[in-house]
């Protein structure tokens, strides 16, 4: 027969079939191997006195093809999370949390406790509490994920980082905290979510500050103090620099590595009010709306210099646009607080299309296999042509009879590449 393992030198020991005796040539079927994996295989032959072994040969099993549907992922304010098919609208499932979810799927936080839930059935995987290392807090984030770790921060002032490889105690399963930092001397109350790039985990806190931690240890690497707060407003991290955007509209720019500014730009000197909107990064390009002419205009700044490229040309129906902008096939996608989807031209900001959800939105969309997502404050999900703008498909998710509100969607696609909103630090 023939063995196989995915060390090398195999022997009868381990996996191995049994395929007849005699002379001569014979086939082996083999079974149960894992997708994506080397093994090495060895063919043997026993007699009455030894066991022989053929010349070693190594092979790498295809990568598995997910057969799932493409699946969206929200939260809401009735504390359940929801799995919708992409292509329908229609419900897969739902999990019934503890408490209100603000935060945009990846793990998703409830009351005190970070969930992993799984994404085709909806069943719990473990939950980790937040308040073992004394006053719970809630999560109001999105979590990052980098390799095996998740990193979330709660209103109680700490981050954590937790090892989603899980321990059994007692029948129950748990996650594996690695690590938590007490950062409440700049973020009591709220925080943005994390952003995780090149070993180092950032975050904005409630005191006007950005800080960068280590991922392996949790130690504060550097801080700066913004003129405003962005609590809300997700860092990006792009080819090693930092790009935050304050309530105040202060857009900034820090190298990642060592938090020093290489620039800050205004982009509305005569604003008081507050944005709580997280930039996007595409192609050398920072996308921010910016609030002119009581309406919200996007605004295009050049990612080295922090010079201003464009602005949307203001229309006398625009709201505000309230959250961070998508930006996928050319085109820059953001709702407002007037029910309308806007598309922009990404190279130019000519206006292109957009769709009257007839109730406010303030989610980011979420771009995915040609189609935008997006959520609207009547908790409905709508489905429309990236290209076009028509609409392919709206469902009521949360009860018709009690408005909630959902957050910004998660998109898996059926190749398994997860779409993730532009609220979060995740997109870039």
């Amino acid at each position: 027969g023939v063995c196989w393992a995915i060390t090398s030198n195999p022997d009868i020991m381990g996996s191995h079939t049994i395929d007849g005796t005699g002379v001569g040539s014979f086939t082996s079927l083999i079974k149960g191997l894992i997708p994506g994996t080397l093994y090495y295989l060895r063919a043997y032959a026993i007699n009455s006195t030894d066991t022989a072994y053929g010349n070693q040969v190594s092979f790498t099993t295809a990568a598995s093809v997910p057969t799932f549907t493409p699946t969206i992922f929200i939260g809401a304010l009735d504390g359940k999370l929801y799995a919708l098919d992409a292509n329908t609208g229609n419900t897969k499932w739902t999990f019934q949390t503890g408490g209100d979810i603000f935060s945009s799927p990846t793990i998703i936080g409830d009351d005190r406790n970070l969930l992993a839930v799984n994404r085709h059935t909806g069943l719990l995987y473990w939950k980790f509490y937040t308040g073992a290392d004394g006053i719970g807090g809630k999560i109001n984030n999105a979590p990052a994920i980098d390799g095996n770790t998740v990193y979330f921060g709660c209103n109680n002032g700490k981050l954590y980082a937790v090892d989603t490889t899980t321990e059994t105690i007692s029948g129950l399963t748990f996650p594996i905290r690695k690590w938590f930092s007490d950062i409440s001397a700049i973020a009591v109350g709220e925080m943005s979510g994390p952003t995780v790039s090149n070993g180092l985990v950032f975050v904005n806190g409630a005191y006007k500050t950005i800080e960068a931690h280590s991922t392996s240890t949790g130690a504060r690497i550097w801080s700066y103090t913004l003129d405003d707060l962005a609590t809300r407003c997700n860092s990006v991290v792009l080819n090693d620099t930092a790009y935050v955007y304050d309530n105040s509209t202060m857009l900034y720019a820090f190298n990642a590595t060592s938090g020093a500014l290489f620039w800050k730009t205004k982009l509305e000197p005569g604003f008081t009010g507050a944005m709580y909107v997280s930039p996007t990064v595409r192609n050398g390009t920072i996308y921010v709306p910016v609030p002119r002419s009581g309406q919200n205009q996007i605004c295009a700044v050049n990612a080295s210099t922090g010079v201003i490229k464009w602005l949307t040309e203001p229309r006398a129906e625009d709201g505000y646009i309230v959250h961070g902008p998508a930006v996928a096939n050319g085109i820059v996608y953001g709702t407002g607080d007037n029910g309308h989807m806007y598309a922009w031209d990404a190279t130019t900001g000519a206006f292109k299309w957009k769709y009257n959800m007839a109730y406010a939105s303030y989610t980011s969309p979420t771009v995915a296999d040609g189609t935008v997502y997006f959520g609207s404050m009547d908790g409905r999900m709508f489905a429309v042509d990236a290209l076009t703008g028509i609409l392919k498909w709206q469902k009521q998710i949360t009860p018709v009879n009690i408005k909630f509100y959902t957050s910004s969607p998660c998109v898996v696609s059926v190749n398994g590449i997860v779409n993730h909103p532009g609220v979060s630090g995740e997109q870039q």
